[in-house]
């Protein structure tokens, strides 16, 4: 049997108690579990019921964003002489010892040409059905998603100029450039709130459908027009699209979503990316 031991990193921002419970779902499952947090403060006595035995905290004192504090957890990891990385939101928790279903996993499979491995998501807007078996998907998210370290040093750092959104989805374009694979493994499920969920009724069916701040739509759309630019993606085209449908047909403040959805693709044509800046660069 293969001594597999595998780390994580949970990436905080103004972590709540909510987030400590997240946390103490999992933390015990990883041999040792690093927290990068992107708040201006340092939590460190917030989170003192979690800074125990294999628990590194990292406080940044400033956002750096997403894809920043992933390369730190990644890079920390190699030099602590892992090979295999868990990456985790801070609104998501373990349904089932994710940890240890992907060590069977990789015990009993050739992962000569596989980059990540990744669970299945429960959210308030989706259905599992299929508990037991394992499928190559072409995108995933980042959350719950082994990443496995010598690949890592093959593909490259996350671009840490997407700042936030769409950050895991660029990455895995790059895994399928370099002809490596990414399996879903659905005994692995990972409770998971990527946004507030919204309901509306037509008839008798009920449309369920995220919702998250202007800024963040920003941030989506201007990653995903930069995807269509640099990769030629037309399934970020038509994602970008949806979302532009989703503001139109059911969001409140029509207007002000608009005005960041549009800002957002003139910064990517520009290439004006990194942290949103609340000043007009029109």
């Amino acid at each position: 049997m293969k001594d597999i031991k595998i780390t994580g990193v949970v990436v905080l921002y103004n972590p709540d108690k909510e987030v400590i419970e997240n946390i103490n779902s999992y933390r015990q499952q990883f041999a040792k579990l690093y927290i990068v947090d992107n708040s201006t403060e340092d939590n460190t006595a917030y989170l003192k019921s979690i800074i125990l035995n294999n628990v590194e905290y990292i406080p940044l004192k400033f956002n750096y964003g997403i894809a920043y504090a992933l390369n730190l957890a990644c890079k920390r990891a190699i030099e602590d002489g892992y090979q295999y990385i868990i990456t985790l939101d801070q609104d998501s928790s373990f349904e089932t010892n994710i940890v240890a279903v992907y060590q069977n996993y990789m015990e009993n499979n050739d992962i000569t040409d596989i980059a990540a491995l990744s669970p299945q998501y429960r959210t308030d807007r989706t259905t599992i059905k299929d508990t037991q078996s394992e499928k190559e998907v072409f995108l995933t998210m980042q959350s719950g998603t082994l990443f496995m370290l010598q690949k890592y040093s093959l593909i490259g750092d996350f671009n840490e100029n997407l700042f936030l959104d769409v950050v895991d989805w660029e990455y895995f374009y790059r895994i399928r450039k370099h002809n490596l694979k990414i399996v879903r493994c659905n005994k692995a499920i990972l409770n998971h709130q990527p946004a507030i969920t919204k309901k509306v009724s037509i008839g008798r069916f009920t449309l369920k459908y995220g919702i998250a701040s202007p800024v963040r739509y920003y941030y989506q759309v201007r990653n995903l027009y930069w995807m269509v630019r640099h990769y030629k993606s037309v399934y970020m085209l038509w994602v970008m699209l949806i979302k532009f449908l989703k503001v139109i047909l059911l969001f409140d403040h029509k207007k002000k979503y608009l005005e960041f959805c549009f800002r957002g693709i003139r910064d990517a044509k520009n290439e004006r990316l990194g942290a949103f800046m609340e000043c007009d660069n029109n």
